[in-house]
Order: C-alpha cells, then sequence, then structure tokens
C-alpha cells in the first residue's frame, strides 16, 4: 500500500513543482516586462522606446528582445531587430549600473543626428552601461557618451561585425577587450573602406587612453573648462597597422605596415586646427607635448597627381623621441619619379642624438634670428648624422650624386667632431659660373671628397684641427692641421662677428696641396689662352715666384725656389706655422702685417 500511494504522490509532487515553476517564470517574465517598461519611462524627456515582444527564461536567467527601438522627438536613435541578455543586474546608476554576463545584438541601426551606422551583428560580455540620463563618469571620451541612450562605462570583450554607415564607410570586424571608463587593454580592425577611397586591411592597438587620445587630438575638446595636465601622460601602448590607403585632392600615400610603441602627450596650448598649426609657437609647443617610444613604416608611397610625381620609401624608422630630443631616425632607399622616370634617389639617411629641447621650450615670442641664435650657442646638438646613395638631378640638366656622408659629435671636455664626405659628383653645368670654370680646364663632372677631424672647448674657444682634407678627384688635395684660440662658436649676422674674428689666434699650423693634374691642367688653359706653350708659361711662373715668396714667407731665403722647384716639378707644396704664441687674426688688418707675418714663423717647402 505505502508503495502504491508513492506511486501517486510522486507524479503528483511532480505536477506541483512543474505548476510552481510555471508561475514563477510566468511571474519572472512579467516583472521583466515592468522593468523593461519602466527604463522606457524614465527615457529623458521627448524620448521613447519600444519592443515588439520580449521573453525571460528565469532558469537561464536569459532575456530575449526583438524589434527593440528608441527614438528622439519622432526621430529614431536606435534600432535592434534581436536582443539577447543573459545575467541582467543593476539599476543604471554609475555606483551600480546595468550589468550582463552576455549579450547578443543583430541588426543594429544607430543615429547621430544625421548619421546612419548599421551594425550586422555584436556581441559583447561582461558589459556594464548607464541609464538614459545618467551623467558619464570622469575619463569617458566626448564620442562615447550617449545620455539618449546610455552610455557604457565597461565591456569586458566586444566583437561587431558588418559595420557600415551611410557616407560610404564600412568594417568587416571590430573587436575589443577590456574597456573600462575610458581605458581600453585591446582593440582590433578589419578591412576598413570609405567613399573617399580610404582603406585599411588591418588595424591593432592595445593600452590604449581613449579619453586621452580624445582630450589632445579632438579640436571640439579645446574649451576653456577642459581638463588639462603637464607633463604627457601615455595614450597608446602599442599600435599595428597594415596595409593602408589615404586619398586627397592631389595627393595619396600608402604604406604596408605601421608600427608605433608607447605614445604619450598632453593637451596642446592650442587645438589642432590648421590655422594655429601655422604659428611657429604652436608648433613647438605641440612638438613638445608629444612622445614616440619606437616607430616604423614599411613601405611608404606619395603620389601627386598634380605633378605626377610619386616617392617611394622602402623604410622609416624613429627610435625614442620625447620633448625635441630623438634617439635615432632613419630612412631606408628613397626613389623619386615623375612621370614613371625615377629623378632622385637616396640609399640611406640617419641621425641620432638630436636635441632640440631647448628650441622647442624658447619664449612664444622668439623670432627666427633668436632661435638661429639659441641653436649655435648650444640648443641645437647632434650627436651623428649618415647619409648614402644620394641621386638628385639639377635644373639645368645633369644630376648630382653623393656616395656617404659621415658626421658624429661627442659633447664633453672639449666636444671631438669626425667628419667625411666621399664622393660628390658635381656636373659642370650645376651653375653657369662652375661651366665657365671647368670646361676650360677639361673637367666634368667633378667629384669632391672631404673629412674633416678635431675638438672644440666651448669655454675658452680653443680649437685643434687634427685633420682636414678637400680632395677633387683626378685633380688634388689640400689638407690642413692646426690650432686656434678664441674662435666663434658661430657666425652671428651682426657687426660683433668681425670683433670676435679678430680676437681669434692662429697658432701652429701645416698647410699641404698635393698635384694629382690640377698645375698641368691649369698651365695649359693659361697657354691656349695667352697663345704660349706650357714651358713658356711655367717659366713666367718661376720667376715671379720670387716675388710672391718674399711677401708671403718674409723671413725664408729660399721661399721662391721652393715655389720654383715645385712649378718645374709639381707634387706636394706646404706652408708650416711655428708661432711662438698663438698671433690674433686682426693684427693682419693693420700697419703690424709684417711683423704678424713674421711671428707665424712660416716656413714654405716643396716635394
Amino acid at each position: 500500500m505505502p508503495f502504491k500511494k508513492a506511486r501517486i504522490a510522486i507524479p503528483s509532487f511532480i505536477v506541483l513543482v512543474a505548476v510552481a515553476a510555471g508561475g514563477a517564470q510566468l511571474w519572472a517574465e512579467h516583472q521583466a516586462r515592468v522593468r523593461v517598461n519602466e527604463t522606457f519611462a524614465a527615457l529623458p524627456a521627448g524620448t521613447t522606446g519600444h519592443y515588439d515582444d520580449l521573453h525571460y527564461n528565469l532558469f537561464t536567467q536569459t532575456l530575449r528582445m526583438s524589434g527593440l527601438s528608441v527614438a528622439r522627438a519622432g526621430q529614431p536613435q536606435l534600432a535592434v531587430q534581436k536582443v539577447v541578455l543573459h545575467h541582467v543586474s543593476g539599476n543604471g546608476t554609475v555606483e551600480t549600473p546595468y550589468r550582463t554576463s552576455t549579450v547578443t545584438l543583430v541588426g543594429i541601426d544607430v543615429w547621430r543626428g544625421a548619421h546612419h551606422i548599421k551594425i550586422g551583428d555584436a556581441s559583447a560580455k561582461n558589459v556594464s552601461i548607464l541609464a538614459p540620463g545618467i551623467p558619464a563618469p570622469a575619463g569617458t571620451p566626448r564620442w562615447l557618451i550617449a545620455p539618449e541612450n546610455g552610455t557604457p562605462v565597461a565591456v569586458g570583450s566586444l566583437l561587431a561585425n558588418t559595420i557600415s554607415d551611410d557616407q560610404g564607410m564600412s568594417v568587416v570586424a571590430l573587436s575589443l577587450t577590456d574597456y573600462q571608463t575610458g581605458q581600453l587593454r585591446q582593440i582590433s580592425l578589419n578591412h576598413y573602406t570609405d567613399s573617399h577611397g580610404n582603406t585599411i586591411e588591418n588595424a591593432a592597438a592595445t593600452a590604449v587612453d581613449l579619453d586621452g587620445l580624445d582630450r589632445v587630438f579632438n579640436p571640439a575638446r579645446y574649451t576653456p573648462d577642459a581638463e588639462s595636465w603637464t607633463a604627457p601622460r601615455p595614450l597608446l601602448g602599442h599600435l599595428e597597422i597594415a596595409n593602408l590607403t589615404t586619398k586627397g585632392r592631389q595627393r595619396d600615400s600608402h604604406f604596408d605596415h605601421l608600427t608605433l610603441d608607447t605614445l604619450t602627450g598632453r593637451p596642446f596650448a592650442a587645438a589642432p586646427m590648421p590655422e594655429t598649426v601655422k604659428t611657429p609657437a604652436f608648433a613647438r609647443d605641440a612638438a613638445a607635448a608629444i612622445g614616440i617610444g619606437n616607430a616604423t613604416v614599411v613601405n611608404l608611397t606619395l603620389q601627386d597627381s598634380g605633378t605626377a610625381s610619386t616617392a617611394i620609401i622602402n623604410h622609416v624608422a624613429l627610435t625614442g623621441y620625447s620633448d625635441g630630443a630623438v634617439g635615432r631616425f632613419a630612412i631606408g632607399h628613397v626613389t623619386v619619379q615623375e612621370k614613371g622616370k625615377t629623378t632622385a634617389s637616396l640609399g640611406h639617411f640617419e641621425f641620432s642624438g638630436l636635441n632640440a629641447t631647448a628650441l622647442l621650450h624658447a619664449p612664444a615670442d622668439a623670432s627666427l634670428s633668436d632661435l638661429v641664435a639659441t641653436a649655435q650657442n648650444g640648443g641645437l646638438k647632434l650627436s651623428s648624422l649618415a647619409i648614402a646613395g644620394l641621386s638628385a638631378p639639377l635644373p639645368n640638366g645633369g644630376t648630382v650624386t653623393l656616395k656617404d656622408l659621415k658626421d658624429s659629435v661627442t659633447y664633453g671636455t672639449p666636444v671631438q667632431t669626425d667628419m667625411s664626405l666621399n664622393g660628390l659628383s658635381i656636373p659642370a653645368v650645376a651653375t653657369p659660373d662652375l661651366e665657365k670654370l671647368l670646361q676650360p680646364l677639361g673637367i666634368d663632372p667633378l667629384v669632391l671628397s672631404f673629412s674633416e677631424r678635431g675638438s672644440y672647448d666651448e669655454a675658452s674657444g680653443d680649437t685643434h684641427l687634427d685633420a682636414s682634407k678637400l680632395s677633387a678627384a683626378g685633380l688634388g688635395s689640400i689638407s690642413l692641421s692646426g690650432q686656434f684660440t678664441n674662435l666663434p662658436r658661430s657666425l652671428p649676422a651682426n657687426d660683433d662677428f668681425a670683433a670676435a674674428l679678430g680676437q681669434t689666434g692662429i697658432g701652429a699650423f701645416r698647410i699641404s696641396f698635393s698635384n694629382e693634374s690640377l698645375v698641368q691642367r691649369i698651365t695649359a688653359m693659361m697657354a691656349k689662352q695667352a697663345g704660349k706653350t706650357p714651358a713658356e708659361i711655367t717659366d713666367g711662373a718661376r720667376a715671379a715666384a720670387a716675388f710672391f715668396a718674399a711677401a708671403l714667407v718674409p723671413g725664408q731665403a729660399d721661399a721662391g725656389v721652393q715655389i720654383a722647384n715645385f712649378l718645374s716639378d709639381p707634387k706636394t707644396l706646404t706652408l708650416t706655422a711655428a708661432p711662438a704664441a698663438p698671433v690674433a687674426v686682426g693684427s693682419f688688418t693693420g700697419a703690424d702685417l709684417h711683423a704678424a707675418q713674421a711671428a707665424l714663423n712660416l716656413h714654405l717647402s716643396a716635394n
């Protein structure tokens, strides 16, 4: 009998549980409708909400809606064909925002004024959003604030597909992770295009300060009461962009790949608009406001349809920029084409250790001459410079080429410099004067090389020129070494320079000319112009050498003989000075000229 009773009681119990569960389900769905309707009723004045159907599953805590729409003043603001929410909680306030563990949206339409955005579908996890009408917390970027629809304050992850707008923009996919009040851990975008022809294949960024970027680069944020900060703060941890193309009226650009690490910044002194960019003081402030850890661009192409020209840069790299100081900047393999033909090229350009901080922090009303003076007095420093494989066309025809240039500076006491220039080739047609000079000598092109190594004491003005040499390929070279005191640091454009140069002291030095063919070419040219033989020109020069030597080196009896010997067999001619003390440059312009020459203790030697 007990068993029979149990057989009757158990099904009855199940029925009762089912009825109770069904009742709870109906009550929960009713409450869900009430909550949604209350939310719609609390929308700001003039804003209304509507849905076609709503279902709530008590056991899975899933809310499903279809035909959701929000309008303001009769104009649509938001429309979603299908909404699925899991584990909804909160009351929409800043302290307790609406929360859902997962949300799925299908068929999304959003209107911002006349701007209409469509999203095929979107899914997100751990979403927190404010109720409509609740002010967004500090740090929320302006463009994300939506008081009529509710401002999102946190998103664990989001994936949106098939995004487009009524202005021709489209994005295949957009994803992000860990958004919290203006701060974003990661975001990526796939296949962006717009009606102007601008495209991005892929882009991804990490550690993004959305509010900071908006505050620095959005002109609308530059209001009198806008938040600001004095020192650059982190805005972006890492950025990668693949295959970006931008289109302009006449200028287009494209690169294969861009990477950027550690972007920092602060608001500029004025909004970043074209009118203010033209102000030198604003440009200096903007350069001081931004910092970059590392940046690279691969295969950059710049096109100008107006001139039918194209510039192609294979590689650009920047390392460590902050407050006007650059650790390293390099450009690799540049070609410039006009109408499909290469007109200029550059193999490599690089500099390191640039410091222009003093120029950026010059007074706002500083003139160009003030900035030049600041730069000359230590406000601009450069540790190294390198150029290789330069080729540039000239307006008059021909091409200037440079094999390489290297320059390095070691700042200390004294400042040490080492510079070399190799293979600078200049065609005779570069200038009319150069053509007149080179053609009679049978020289085309003129190929020059130059090197210099020395040191400079900024406090005393003492300069040691260890070695300096200028060479013309196939013609000859001239070299100089020596010591100088009180040498002016710069070449100011005022009358003080003449007085400063007059105080410069000439110490021991050595000047040497090594001939390859220059003397013979000059002799042949003069002979042709005078209708004489080269031997006659040489004999006349030997006769004049004695008078020239007596004026140049008054203390050396055989100075004329040395010059004559050089003219007879032109190999090397050397002039040395060994003064007991530096001789002031100013002493050569007065009545003491001969005494100054004697004080230099000059000596001339040939071959």
